[in-house]
């Protein structure tokens, strides 16, 4: 379980500092906590699922595309998003999925091998 609560979502995510909806919030907050390993993400838990409920938030304002904007045409809007193979290329398409796959990557230890 982590601590992550509203307060810190607005800190982390400004353009979330209003979002009050706590049960989507709980929600949002089981599914990002299944995704965070709480011993590989020592110290980290809090922030990484944050960062994972700001991503999921961003990725429902756009209708639950995921991936880069490929095209977008602004007279009657029309977008498409690009679906690469990369399996981060999901968490790629926010700021926020970036900033988890930066914790993510900077708690990753490397085994040392004695010879």
């Amino acid at each position: 379980m982590s601590n992550a609560n509203l307060t810190l979502l607005g800190q982390l995510a400004p353009e979330y500092v209003s979002f009050s909806d706590s049960t989507r919030f709980a929600v949002l907050k089981g599914i990002a906590e299944g995704f965070v390993d709480e011993t590989l993400f020592v110290g980290k838990v809090d922030a990484a699922v944050t960062y994972l409920i700001a991503h999921m938030l961003k990725i429902g304002e756009r209708g639950g595309s995921a991936g880069a904007i490929n095209s977008e045409k602004v007279g009657d809007l029309s977008r498409s998003y690009h679906k690469g193979s990369d399996k981060n290329m999901e968490l790629q398409t926010t700021s926020y999925g970036l900033e988890y796959l930066r914790c993510r990557k900077s708690t990753l230890k490397t085994p040392l091998f004695w010879t």
